[in-house]
């Protein structure tokens, strides 16, 4: 977060800690609108059996999905485990997509039922977070992040993958022993949306380039995932990761690069004209994720800031030692206010502000492998 200055940022925070606290509802909770769209007004989930496109409906979140007619294998709920968190029960589907007898692509879906009004404890993993995973954003009640890697598809895993492996074996389907998956989890104050899908190899790529464009893909499907949690994904989807070379880390580029991609593939302009305009996305800045005082808090500001004070110092004193001592006690005393306005108001938001849940844990089909086909030795999504 960027200072300006002790006294205009320490009146700043006052007029904050201020707000926060007549903010504070009477049980001792912030008090928090109310973003939970209600049941009445949800579109009814899919069943076992039913064909979806493009958007997956579950526990009032949106799942966007890529192209392709997708056929809910499974549905369910995560075994029970230690309820800390007044969430209810973790929604669970499986959804696969077909080519004649071959399972293409299979879609597995978590969702917290209840939503909760104090966010979620590292929906993403705590640090350090392991090579595979990106994380695109993370705050006090809020993260989002993604993954790639690999997944031996055994019978391990959720209520939901056991019955959609009997549908599988009854409809005699034809499923690879391991698959490339593309992890993204998105969380918020009140609810958390975690999607994986699990992709075919595509035969002479390298291991190395696949994963790169794989976690690539995957960070720019982890900002749809968000917009479903929110559900406002307003038409944005997905292809495959043939074109994931495009994802950059400025959610402005992303945002841009979703909607040419967007009408690329309806129709309303060109392939060529496409890859014009994200050539030229990919080298414009957009100002809107340009910082507006790019000189705030850099190193100019706190080697200028001492300076001007020895000045200032020595223009009073004609004294060199003298001023020295003057200008480096007003820096020491000016970052230690600052140091303590900091403490003081974590410790006032940490009173006042409530514990975020525990991120329940979630099973998962399959097992997570590396690159020689061993299992990882931490989960895809912790």
């Amino acid at each position: 977060m960027n200072r300006t200055g002790w006294q205009g940022w320490a009146m700043l925070r006052a007029v904050g800690a201020l707000a926060l606290l007549l903010l504070v509802a009477p049980a001792g909770h912030a008090a928090v609108p109310n973003t939970t769209v209600p049941d009445a007004a949800l579109p009814d989930p899919a069943k076992p059996g039913e064909t979806v496109t493009g958007v997956l409906e579950i526990a009032g979140k949106q799942v966007p999905l890529p192209p392709g007619a997708w056929v809910v294998a499974a549905t369910g709920v995560q075994p029970a485990g230690t309820a800390e968190a007044p969430y209810g029960v973790v929604r669970s589907a499986i959804l696969m997509l077909r080519d004649g007898d071959d399972v293409r692509a299979l879609v597995e879906v978590n969702a917290n039922d209840i939503s909760v009004g104090a966010g979620w404890a590292a929906p993403c993993g705590n640090d350090p977070l392991p090579a595979e995973r990106r994380l695109r954003y993370r705050s006090r009640y809020d993260a989002a992040c993604a993954e790639a890697g690999e997944t031996r598809l055994d019978w391990i895993g959720p209520p939901a993958w056991q019955a959609a492996r009997a549908v599988i074996a009854r409809d005699h389907l034809h499923l690879p022993d391991t698959m490339l998956t593309a992890m993204a989890v998105c969380a918020n104050r009140q609810d958390f949306l975690e999607v994986r899908v699990h992709l075919r190899r595509v035969p002479g790529v390298d291991d190395d380039a696949r994963r790169k464009a794989l976690l690539d893909w995957a960070g720019l499907y982890a900002s749809l995932v968000g917009k479903g949690l929110s559900r406002d994904l307003g038409g944005l989807l997905l292809d495959f990761p043939s074109r994931a070379m495009l994802l950059q880390d400025d959610p402005v580029l992303d945002r841009r690069l979703l909607r040419i991609e967007a009408l690329r593939r309806t129709g309303v302009i060109t392939p060529r004209a496409a890859a014009e305009q994200e050539s030229a996305a990919l080298q414009e800045v957009a100002m809107s994720a340009v910082d507006p005082n790019p000189r705030t808090n850099t190193l100019f500001n706190q080697i200028t800031s001492p300076l001007i004070n020895l000045g200032t110092a020595y223009s009073v004193t004609r004294n060199a030692a003298l001023s020295v001592a003057i200008a480096a006690s007003e820096h020491v005393t000016r970052l230690l206010l600052v140091s303590a306005n900091e403490t003081r108001w974590d410790a006032i938001e940490r009173a006042v502000m409530p514990t975020p849940s525990p991120m329940p844990v979630l099973q998962h089909l399959g097992t997570p492998v590396n690159k020689d086909g061993l299992p990882r030795l931490q989960d895809l999504a912790r």
